[in-house]
């Protein structure tokens, strides 16, 4: 289950455990916004906000998140629940 707590955590359960995942990077100077969070074991999570479209999408991964932060406008992102 997600639960947002002001922008700097996200509670997530994976696999058996429940992770926390800490604000890490943001881009919100144009559309879409992004939004990214960390784990300490690597786990990533960034949020794609698209303002004209009124739409959240998500891409979720593990290591190489400074790659994918930087590649975050070419990642393919979907609905939350078809994350896992």
């Amino acid at each position: 289950m997600l639960i947002i707590q002001d922008r700097k955590y996200r509670y997530h359960n994976y696999g058996d455990r429940e992770i926390v995942l800490l604000a890490t990077d943001y881009d919100d100077d144009s559309n879409p916004k992004y939004y990214s969070y960390v784990s300490e074991d690597e786990l990533w999570l960034i949020e794609k906000h698209d303002t004209t479209t009124k739409q959240v999408r998500y891409i979720f991964g593990k290591g190489s998140y400074e790659t994918n932060w930087t590649n975050r406008a070419s990642l393919s992102y979907d609905y939350y629940y078809n994350l896992f």
